[in-house]
C-alpha cells in the first residue's frame, strides 16, 4: 500500500483514471469536500458493505481528513483482492495546504 500526494492524486482524478474514496462522514463531506471530479463519501464504517460495488482493478485513492484512518481502508481493500489501491498523503489537511480546490 503506497501514498499518492495531492499533485499526482488531483492529476489522476480529472483524467478519469481514478476514483477517490472519502471516507469521512456524510456531515463533514457536506461541509466540506475534494473539489474535483470521481470523488464519492464513503465513511470507512460503510465500506466493508461496499466492496462489491468497485471494480478490483479500478485505481481507488483512499482520503480522509488527516491521514488517520485512509491506509487502514487501503489495507482493508488490498486485503479484499483490490490491487491498484493508494490513499492520500496528509489527507484534507495536505490537500488544503498544497492549495488544491476544495467545497
Amino acid at each position: 500500500m503506497n501514498a499518492i500526494t495531492p499533485q499526482a492524486a488531483q492529476l489522476e482524478l480529472e483524467t478519469g483514471k481514478a476514483l477517490m474514496l472519502d471516507l469521512r462522514e456524510p456531515m463533514d463531506f457536506e461541509f466540506v469536500s475534494f473539489d474535483v471530479d470521481n470523488v464519492i463519501n464513503l465513511p470507512l464504517r460503510k465500506l466493508p458493505d461496499a466492496l462489491e460495488k468497485f471494480q478490483k482493478a479500478k485505481r481507488l485513492i483512499c482520503a480522509d481528513f488527516d491521514e488517520s484512518v485512509a491506509p487502514k481502508a487501503a489495507m482493508m481493500l488490498e486485503y479484499n483482492g483490490f490491487i491498484n489501491v493508494v490513499y492520500l498523503q496528509g489527507g484534507m489537511k495536505n490537500w488544503n495546504r498544497e492549495h488544491f480546490p476544495l467545497k
